[in-house]
C-alpha cells in the first residue's frame, strides 16, 4: 500500500467526519454560548440529535428560550433556567428536572419527528402539484365491483 493509497482510504474518511461536524456546530452558533443546551437536547434526543435539527433560533433572552426546528420542519421550544430546563412540545410543557417529565418530553418529540420523516420531507406546494385532479375515479355499478365481497350478503 502506497502513501497515497493509505491517506486516500483511512485519512481522508476521519477528516471529511470531523470537517462535517465542525460545519453542523457552526450552524448552530449560539449552541457554544450555552453548553446547557446541548446537553439538554442529548438527554432528549439522544447524542445523535444533530441529525434531526435543522436549526436552533434564540428566541428570547430572560429566561433563555429556544425554538429548535427539526428537520421535518416542525418544532418545539427549549427554555433553559438556572437549574433546570423547561421543553415545550406541541403546546405541552414539560419540566426536565425529574426523569418521567423528561421521558414523556422525549416521546413527544418523538411524535413530532413521526409526523413527517425526514427523507419524505415536501413542502405543501409540491403535494398539490402531484395531486392528480383530471382523471375520474372508477365507477362503480355495484358490490360484486369491489375484490373480496363475492360471498358477502
Amino acid at each position: 500500500m502506497t502513501k497515497k493509497e493509505f491517506i486516500k482510504l483511512l485519512i481522508k474518511p476521519i477528516i471529511k467526519k470531523v470537517y462535517d461536524e465542525k460545519e453542523k456546530e457552526a450552524t448552530f452558533g449560539i449552541i457554544k454560548h450555552f453548553p446547557q443546551v446541548m446537553e439538554t437536547l442529548e438527554q432528549l434526543m439522544g447524542p445523535e440529535y444533530k441529525f434531526f435539527i435543522s436549526d436552533i433560533e434564540y428566541v428570547a433572552p430572560k429566561p433563555s428560550t429556544f425554538k429548535i426546528i427539526l428537520v421535518n420542519q416542525q418544532y418545539f421550544f427549549l427554555t433553559w433556567y438556572r437549574e433546570t430546563s423547561q421543553a415545550q412540545v406541541s403546546g405541552k410543557k414539560y419540566y426536565l428536572l425529574n426523569l418521567p417529565e423528561q421521558e414523556r418530553a422525549s416521546l413527544a418529540i418523538v411524535e413530532l419527528l413521526k409526523y413527517n420523516a425526514p427523507g419524505n420531507v415536501k413542502s405543501g406546494e409540491e403535494e398539490l402539484d402531484n395531486l392528480d385532479t383530471e382523471s375520474e375515479p372508477p365507477a362503480l355499478s355495484g358490490p360484486e365491483d369491489i375484490e373480496g365481497l363475492e360471498g358477502i350478503e
